[in-house]
């Protein structure tokens, strides 16, 4: 696809020079990889000179880095890099049960990679890091509560409905029985309410 507008956010490159996609911080994997399925789209501008220009159209979850200026490989280790993605990821309160689920998974697979790194000789070294492993994990756990608890109420919600519409037949039954009591005779009445003693 050929981007003829000017776009401040595309990225120049030469020949030779590469950049990586990468998501938006925050942004959840479950959304970046549907977006992935449906098709992304990278508009590229040739220039007369040899290079080109790349953006990505219609996007707010991803980015285009630089290859040279690919900083993320040295924020650390990899199990840090992952929790503090994790904690700054926006939790949607329109999960599905299945996207809550992918959710706890991944939380406990990094919960419990940060675990072992927490162990490790490098933390026992560094008191700094120790203590960004503690903070890190109470966020965690605190995100994973928050997750359990929206997983638990999105199971029970069909629950509640079923309960909910039953309790409405159970009304309606109830308003109908009503109507004939007052629209019966007397004697009908006694006679269903012997009936019913009998049953018992």
């Amino acid at each position: 696809m050929t981007h003829t507008k000017t776009d401040t956010s595309a990225l120049s490159r030469g020949v030779g020079q590469g950049w990586r996609l990468f998501s938006g911080l925050g942004v959840s994997p479950t959304l970046c990889g549907q977006q992935l399925r449906s098709g992304l789209a990278i508009n590229v501008d040739f220039k007369a000179n040899e290079n080109a220009d790349f953006s990505i159209a219609k996007s707010t979850m991803w980015q285009l880095v630089a290859l040279e200026e690919d900083l993320r490989l040295f924020h650390g280790p990899r199990e840090l890099v992952q929790a503090r993605a994790l904690v700054a990821r926006e939790l949607l309160h329109d999960f599905t049960t299945e996207q809550i689920l992918l959710e706890l998974s991944e939380l406990e697979n990094v919960s419990s990679d940060l675990s072992r790194f927490g162990c490790s000789e490098l933390v026992l070294r560094h008191p700094d890091v120790s203590v960004e492993v503690l903070k890190l994990d109470a966020q965690l756990s605190r995100k994973k509560q928050w997750l359990s608890r929206s997983f638990n109420q999105s199971v029970e919600r069909p629950n509640w409905q079923d309960a909910a519409n039953q309790q409405l037949t159970n009304d309606v039954q109830a308003r109908k029985l009503e109507y004939y009591r007052l629209l019966s005779t007397p004697a009908v009445n006694e006679m269903i309410q012997d009936l019913i003693l009998n049953e018992e």
